[in-house]
């Protein structure tokens, strides 16, 4: 009989995870490369003076970087901090030769950030959270 249950223990996220590495890597080349699922993080910070006013927090995963956070202090918007932070993480997607950038975004939130910064829509979830949608939006870069 099989049974379901939580836990937090990290041997059994390791295991499935291993179990996961192993069933795909036969199906695409790609996955082959750890760094396919395993990628270097990338931790921007602006600063006014000494004190951070914003952030952009992202990892690289299938080759693309993937923006988990971006913030900026409410009283330091409209200072091109936010585009100074995606120019910054666009030139480290060149250096490392990734297909682009991701980010979720919410409706409430910067959606039409990121599309001023070239980034397009490619997927939403309505009702997430419930009453509003979560838009998937992507950047690729050429790489010359």
């Amino acid at each position: 009989m099989i049974t379901i249950k939580p836990s937090n223990s990290l041997g059994k996220y390791q295991k499935v995870w291993k179990a996961f590495l192993l069933f795909n890597k036969d199906k695409n080349p790609y996955l082959n490369k750890i760094s396919a699922y395993k990628g270097r993080n990338l931790n921007l910070y602006a600063y006014d003076g000494k004190e951070i006013v914003g952030g952009l927090m992202g990892y690289i995963k299938f080759n693309w970087l993937y923006i988990d956070v971006l913030h900026v202090d409410e009283r330091m918007r409209g200072q091109d901090i936010g585009s100074s932070l995606i120019a910054e993480a666009e030139k480290f997607v060149k250096e490392n030769k990734l297909t682009g950038m991701y980010v979720n975004t919410f409706d409430f939130q910067a959606k039409p950030f990121y599309e001023k910064c070239g980034f397009e829509a490619c997927g939403c979830i309505e009702n997430m959270p419930p009453e509003s949608k979560m838009w998937i939006l992507k950047k690729e870069i050429i790489n010359v």
